[in-house]
């Protein structure tokens, strides 16, 4: 299975991830990755196989040795040939003031999806929430969910599922993102004591099991999973929508 994770400044990074041993060694071909760290997760698509995110220092982690390669490239010409992903994960990239063009960039990561293959998409949403936070890191734009269903339709995608998360606690966080908003850039994103990161991710977990089982009505974030039709008679956009 090949996987392009898109993202900004380091480009994308297109992930093979078959089954290997385990190995403490560096994968070959990392040595030069030396401000970057392996950090490993099972892959849900392909199970038995492993998925690389990019952190920090590879002499760190590393128990797999999985092909990785680092490209850069422009939100509007990637520089991959037409259906070489089976998956195209796109996580709180489409909102950034880089990104002029949304929908150009949404149908760009459609060419590189081969047909009948998945984009993922984060984004954050809301327009109404737009605080310090959004000026922090530079968004452009936050999204609906007919907004999100516009520009997939518009990209030749159909949607699987759409749906809002970061839900159970979108009231408070909504209120405070609000009361605090001052008109300067400033996040609200910072570490926080264990236990109360502990109970987040419970409900984040949660909240995992109630999206398999329904759409959620608000939230701070939206996500799609969206499909490249096998050809322009197959395009089912909406039919089997959730949410």
């Amino acid at each position: 299975m090949r996987t392009l994770v898109f993202g900004l400044v380091v480009g994308a990074i297109a992930v093979a991830a078959p089954s290997a041993p385990q190995s403490q060694q560096v994968p070959a071909g990392f040595s030069d990755m030396r401000a970057a760290d392996l950090k490993w997760m099972p892959n849900p698509a392909a199970p038995g196989s492993q998925t690389a995110v990019v952190f920090g220092d590879p002499t760190k982690a590393a128990p797999f040795a999985v092909r990785v390669r680092f490209a850069a490239g422009s939100s509007y010409e990637l520089p991959f040939r037409d259906g070489a992903f089976d998956l195209v994960v796109s996580a709180d990239v489409l909102y950034h003031r880089a990104v002029t063009d949304d929908g150009g960039a949404l149908a760009e990561l459609r060419r590189v999806c081969r047909p009948g293959g998945v984009v993922l998409l984060n984004l954050p949403a809301h327009r109404w929430l737009t605080a310090d936070h959004d000026r922090a890191i530079h968004a452009a734009r936050r999204y609906a969910r007919r907004d999100l269903r516009r520009l997939a339709t518009g990209a030749g995608l159909d949607v699987v599922r759409l749906s809002y998360f970061n839900c159970l606690l979108f009231p408070l966080a909504a209120a405070v993102r609000l009361a605090t908003r001052r008109g300067r850039a400033r996040s609200d994103v910072r570490p926080l004591p264990r236990g109360i990161d502990a109970a987040l991710a419970r409900v984040l977990e949660a909240e995992g099991w109630l999206l398999l089982r329904m759409p959620l009505p608000w939230g701070l974030s939206l996500f799609a999973v969206l499909r490249r039709p096998l050809a322009a008679a197959d395009s089912v956009a909406g039919a089997r929508a959730f949410g």
